[in-house]
């Protein structure tokens, strides 16, 4: 199976918008009332805010609750493989206040040169090896626009710089992979980027496809040099599908 050919290139569109508009829909999510995934909603993907959490683990384990994602054949899927995020009256990495547009591409400009470049993974659950989508990875930012910032976002204290509750104007620098998966099944998407202090974005995703209109209760038909960022993970996937230990090895 090709898993290129379900990615999107620029300039295409996904679900009718453009990388900058579904980066613009990523960061109003991301600091909504409720960053989290519900089913027939399009998939933002992300790894962990806070950089001592380690890698984001959407996945069944065998010794905690079932946090996979179920999605609908064909939902956007948005991978933010890394990103910068600056607001009006932000501090950049010099110290300086951000008062301005212009300051803001500035901050956002040095910021993408800290950042190695985003390594993406995909493969189904019975395939052998993952498929390389790092490709497909486009840099994508918005220009600086008006957002809304949650009180009630659990992720406001995670940040760096704690983000402040209200209207904000900012923008969103991304290594981002727009993506749908138009067969269903059962799926492993990983990735990890690299930045300050060696501060890693990674995450792994367990992503079960479905078919929307499934009645309910009916169950539905390049090598990199790598450290083991999943040895934790190792002999405790569980398959949504079949219940059997998944080996992530490969």
């Amino acid at each position: 199976m090709n898993y290129i050919e379900w990615c999107v290139k620029k300039p295409n569109k996904l679900a009718g918008r453009t990388h900058e508009e579904w980066l613009q829909e990523y960061t109003r999510w991301v600091f909504g009332p409720f960053p989290y995934h519900r089913k027939g909603t399009p998939l933002f993907a992300h790894g962990n805010f806070n950089a001592r959490t380690g890698c984001r683990k959407e996945v069944n384990l065998k010794d905690g609750p079932d946090s996979s994602v179920t999605i609908f054949k064909n939902d956007p899927i948005i991978l933010d493989v890394m990103n910068a995020n600056f607001i009006i009256s932000d501090v950049d990495r010099l110290g300086n206040i951000i008062q301005n547009d212009m300051d803001i591409i500035s901050a956002l400009d040095f910021e993408d040169q800290m950042h190695s470049e985003g390594k993406v993974e995909f493969k189904n659950i019975n395939d052998i090896s993952f498929t390389d989508l790092s490709t497909c990875v486009e840099d994508v930012r918005t220009l600086p626009f008006q957002f809304l910032v949650s009180k009630y976002n659990p992720y406001l204290g995670e940040w760096d710089v704690p983000m402040p509750p209200g209207t904000q104007k900012g923008a969103m620098s991304s290594q981002l992979l727009l993506f749908k998966i138009p067969e269903e099944g059962e799926y492993f998407l990983k990735f990890e980027a690299r930045s300050f202090s060696d501060f890693e974005s990674c995450g792994i995703y367990q992503i079960i496809v479905v078919d929307r209109n499934i009645t309910p209760g009916q169950h539905s038909n390049q090598k990199y040099n790598f450290k083991d960022r999943y040895a934790d993970l190792k002999g405790r996937v569980l398959s949504v599908t079949n219940g059997n230990v998944v080996s992530l090895d490969k």
